[in-house]
């Protein structure tokens, strides 16, 4: 006999209960997920730096997590933290370009409507990662060039490893090497946490895509234009099939983004 299905909305409303926020802690949990320095996360939340301090260990001990890497992905993946709200503005700004471009599509009904959606949703991923890459090289100095020993703890903390623990073991370094190289990494990526260190290596393809990506990317593609031909396909006022258009290449970039992140 088959088990019932899971019902995922049952499990994130059953998580939200169990795992309660106060009205502080949500806000601290969304403003670091930002990329917002510490002294800011402050300054805007109006606490002392003990206080959010507290606030983080709080958070960690409610979650039972030690490293805030996990936090910040258990959170996405509960509904804590809206992936849409954390979209980078080259990439809407990307996707509101090619909604319009979608939506100027003609012969919508013959053969190759779908075919052509395919290779602009492509174009489109393509174009959002040398956008947010331009947007990234803007605040740096110089090109950013990480150490081998800098690359490995990224790639073991993008691959489910995230704890200090378990980096030091499987790498053989001492606390103090882990520690000193994670603040290098930080300050060469002008980044205040791991999950935004990891998205902008990931961005500026200092790390790799995941080894199933070129697959799970090539589904998301395929399942991505059925929808924006079903889209084109439907009467709808320009503005709101655009509107439309616009929302499914946001999910797509989304979806594909965070499957090497997490």
């Amino acid at each position: 006999m088959e088990a019932p299905p899971i019902n995922m909305l049952a499990v994130h409303r059953y998580f939200k209960s169990f795992f309660h926020l106060t009205k502080d802690e949500e806000l601290y949990l969304r403003l670091t997920a930002f990329n917002i320095p510490e002294e800011e996360v402050c300054e805007i939340a109006m606490i002392e730096v003990k206080e959010a301090a507290q606030i983080k260990k709080t958070i960690q001990k409610k979650f039972n997590l030690q490293d805030w890497y996990s936090v910040i992905k258990l959170a996405f993946t509960n509904d804590y933290l809206n992936k849409k709200d954390y979209v980078l503005k080259a990439t809407r700004q990307t996707a509101l370009f090619y909604s319009g471009h979608i939506g100027e599509i003609e012969n919508v009904h013959s053969k190759n409507a779908e075919s052509t959606i395919g290779l602009i949703l492509d174009e489109f991923l393509r174009t959002c990662t040398k956008e947010n890459q331009k947007k990234i090289y803007l605040f740096q100095d110089e090109q950013v060039v990480l150490t081998y020993l800098e690359r490995r703890i990224l790639k073991s903390i993008q691959y489910r490893q995230p704890t200090r623990k378990k980096i030091t073991n499987s790498l053989g370094i001492s606390k103090k090497e882990y520690n000193n190289n994670i603040q290098s990494i930080l300050l060469k990526l002008n980044c205040h946490n791991l999950f935004n260190a990891v998205r902008t290596a990931l961005t500026l393809k200092i790390l790799s895509e995941k080894d199933n990506a070129h697959i799970t990317r090539n589904e998301h593609i395929k399942y991505y234009t059925q929808k924006v031909f079903k889209i084109l396909m439907q009467d709808d006022m320009e503005s709101i099939m655009r509107l439309r258009i616009y929302g499914a290449l946001l999910d797509l970039q989304i979806n594909i983004e965070y499957e090497n992140i997490f």
